[in-house]
């Protein structure tokens, strides 16, 4: 979550034994702190469709998921002949990318080649263009494929499995984050067709997805690692932001993140969170990449429950209307000279908070006022190579110290403040 994102559980296929390909049916949590969910089939069933998982913040709520972020997953049974193509259109959207995963749930490297592609990575067909590669771009076609024997250099391809597996299970899991109608009803998902020993057959699109139920718990020594019982005496304190090495659960290879846990504060303070943001390319259409302006595709602040699957703060306002406990990079106000400040608060402190200039609200929950922990997230994707301040950077994990030395003034300092001292004379006023 994806964070996020598939906890995959593979079922067996009738109508697609024959050609080597079993899909998924299970919902992952790419790079989560917590336990992922999973989504199955009613037992006895199985689906024989593309895409049969969909998860987000809506379906499946849990392991520090970021409300502006998508992802669809597929799993397939690995053989020596067998050849899988994905063929589709680029998305509208900030960013994209698919990843192949292990029996193991990680990403991987066969023979040179990483097993997962960005979407500035993927050549188009010809006639086409990829709009991460020409502005204004829309409509382009790409085709990528999975299949056994890779090398570098080899333009659209992924290997479908580490090198020495020539049998067993794997995943594949398409991304897309800010998607330019605000949610994933406008995106074509891409055709998925099996090839293995001379047969060919393409699975028709699922006509709906599986929904998200919790899986049996597996506790790991990462996984629920930003909650201060399971890091033991070297955790650092609260609200001292640290990198936590995700190794299980689908984790995106482009994708860092820097977590801190607090219990919710009183009713008269709130926290306060600054630092300087990085550059990244705004609103939900591809834009060039890289290029010298932008130092990340994507970065935001989310605010989680630090408990049961860590889920997202999802507050139900009167009227129909819905804050969502997560700030993107292009919702996040700036300074002049490119720092944020996130003010966390509850809905009823909002109205005080946002009179104050130049802070940007996020909320504590309303549905759980009396949740013990909170885990706030930022997360940086796809960072550019000449960026090295990033939470990529950051060698040792745990360590706020580490966190803060590598990222200098882009790392975020977090303190409690007083809501009645930050309104009469603002953030700095909650300094340290």
């Amino acid at each position: 979550m994806h964070p996020k994102r598939f906890r995959l559980r593979p079922l067996t296929l009738m109508a697609a034994t024959a050609m080597g390909m079993t899909l998924l049916a299970g919902c992952a949590t790419s790079a989560s702190a917590s336990p992922p969910r999973v989504a199955q089939s009613p037992r006895g069933q199985a689906s024989a469709c593309a895409w049969p998982i969909e998860d987000s913040y809506l379906t499946a709520n849990s392991g520090l998921p970021d409300t502006a972020a998508w992802y669809w997953g597929q799993s397939f049974t690995i053989h020596q002949g067998t050849q899988v193509l994905v063929s589709g259109v680029y998305p509208d959207a900030r960013y994209a990318s698919f990843t192949v995963y292990s029996s193991s749930e990680l990403p991987f490297t066969s023979n040179g080649v990483v097993s997962t592609l960005a979407d500035y990575q993927i050549a188009p067909d010809p006639g086409s263009a990829n709009p991460w590669h020409r502005a204004g771009a829309t409509g382009g076609h790409f085709t990528l494929k999975l299949r056994m024997q890779v090398s570098p250099g080899q333009v659209n391809v992924l290997p479908l499995a580490p090198a020495g597996v020539t049998s067993g299970v794997g995943y594949l899991e398409y991304r897309v984050y800010v998607p330019a109608t605000g949610d994933a009803s406008h995106i074509q998902l891409p055709h998925i067709t099996v090839e293995n020993r001379g047969s060919t057959q393409q699975l028709p699109p699922c006509t709906s997805h599986t929904a998200a139920i919790p899986p049996p718990v597996r506790q790991t020594t990462t996984t629920r690692a930003t909650a201060p019982s399971s890091v033991g005496t070297s955790r650092p304190a609260p609200l001292q932001f640290f990198r936590v090495a995700f190794h299980t659960y689908f984790p995106n290879p482009e994708t860092a993140y820097l977590v801190a846990y607090t219990a919710p504060p009183s009713a008269s303070n709130v926290i306060v969170v600054t630092g300087k943001a990085p550059t990244s390319p705004p609103g939900a259409h591809p834009s060039i990449w890289p290029n010298a302006s932008d130092q990340v595709r994507y970065w935001s602040m989310c605010v989680n429950i630090g408990e049961g699957t860590d889920p997202v703060v999802v507050n139900h306002l009167p009227g129909g209307r819905t804050d969502l406990g997560c700030r993107a990079d292009d919702a996040t106000k700036l300074s002049a000279g490119g720092t944020y400040t996130y003010v966390i608060g509850t809905e009823a402190q909002r109205a005080v908070i946002e009179r104050v200039a130049g802070v940007t609200f996020l909320p504590l929950s309303l549905a759980q006022p009396a949740a013990p922990l909170y885990l706030l997230a930022m997360r940086y994707t796809l960072v550019n190579p000449s960026f090295r301040s990033a939470p990529q950077d950051i060698v040792q994990t745990l360590s706020a110290p580490a966190a803060a030395q590598t990222m200098g003034p882009y790392y975020p300092h977090a303190r409690l403040c007083s809501l009645t001292a930050l309104s009469a004379r603002g953030p700095s006023a909650c300094r340290g």
